[in-house]
């Protein structure tokens, strides 16, 4: 299924489907023998026009967790990082949550700001065909914009924390001790057995942080900061997507398309952290099987096992360029 824009779903790797373009046997043989969870994401933008005659869709989605993430100093993520999502409100920085259109099936959801990923979908919605109204949904301005400039910001105290920089004010290195099992409420009692990886970042031109910028800058647009009002997310937001209003007369409630996709990727990170290499073609995206049918999910599994999922697909495919590699020497 397309889901819609702001529309939470359960997802699924397909290993077969996300590496089947490489056409060997040795490939689908090792993808059929990978295992692939089910998790919850909300589809937080499409990056592809769901065209007649497309295969597949490419969208970025923002994976859930059941319980305060987990932090992992190693790799300058911690447990704050994160938005709780109504009727979740426990939160070491007193986030305020995310208010989906329904509450979701499971209690103590959050979303964990550098969880987020980019994947493909398959195409099975023709323009002008009938497409439901969603029962979970995120708000489409204020919250989608603010998860993402939450995530911005995250992305800034990880890099400001690599560079050894006091972000203490900020909720940063005291939240460790914060979200600490001893400390916190059965409500925000985070998983124990969470290893935080770092993704691949989906961004638009204008906010893209370049090689050559300052990592500890971040780009927002005129006239919004960190500490924006709803009203101003709001306005900022149909200043930069007038465009979305013609698509929408087009093709009704179609989520709104990236102006022009941009990847960012740590450097300093090894090859594992990232699901795929920086040029990224449209067949090395990975594919995931999406349901609407949240009610059927008893258990929200560890977000960052799917991040785990793509490394042992990572694997597969330098495998393969090592073996098509040595048949050329």
């Amino acid at each position: 299924m397309l889901p819609h824009f702001g529309e939470y779903v359960v997802l699924k790797l397909d290993p077969v489907a996300s590496l089947r373009s490489l056409n060997d046997p040795a490939v689908l043989t090792a993808c059929k023998a990978l295992k692939s969870k089910t998790y919850i994401a909300c589809a937080i933008n499409l990056c592809s026009f769901p065209l007649p005659g497309a295969k597949y869709v490419s969208l970025t989605a923002a994976l859930v967790s059941q319980g305060l993430p987990n932090g992992d100093l190693g790799r300058f993520i911690l447990p704050d990082m994160s938005v709780p999502i109504s009727p979740e409100t426990c939160h070491p920085l007193s986030r305020p949550p995310m208010k989906p259109s329904n509450p979701l099936p499971w209690p103590n959801c959050y979303h964990p700001t550098q969880a987020t990923i980019k994947c493909r979908v398959r195409n099975d919605t023709d323009v002008g065909d009938p497409w439901p109204e969603p029962k979970y949904k995120m708000e489409l301005a204020t919250d989608r914009l603010r998860l993402d400039q939450l995530f911005r910001q995250d992305a800034d105290r990880r890099d400001a924390l690599r560079l050894g920089q006091d972000v203490s004010s900020s909720g940063g290195i005291d939240a460790i001790d914060r979200a600490s099992p001893d400390d916190e409420s059965d409500e925000c009692r985070r998983s124990n057995d969470t290893f935080p990886v770092w993704f691949e970042e989906d961004i638009e031109n204008t906010y893209c942080r370049s090689a050559s910028e300052d990592k500890s800058k971040t780009s927002y647009p005129a006239g919004l900061g960190r500490d924006a009002g709803s009203s101003q997310l709001l306005i900022a937001f149909r200043r930069r997507f007038p465009v979305s209003s013609f698509f929408h007369r087009l093709f009704a409630k179609v989520p709104r398309l990236s102006h022009s996709p941009a990847y960012s990727y740590d450097e300093d990170d090894d090859i594992s952290t990232s699901s795929f290499a920086p040029v990224v073609t449209a067949d090395s995206i990975p594919v995931v099987i999406v349901s609407n049918d949240l009610e059927s999910v008893k258990k929200v599994n560890d977000p960052w096992d799917f991040f785990r999922e793509l490394d042992a697909l990572k694997r597969i495919e330098a495998e393969y360029y090592q073996r098509m590699k040595a048949k050329k020497c």
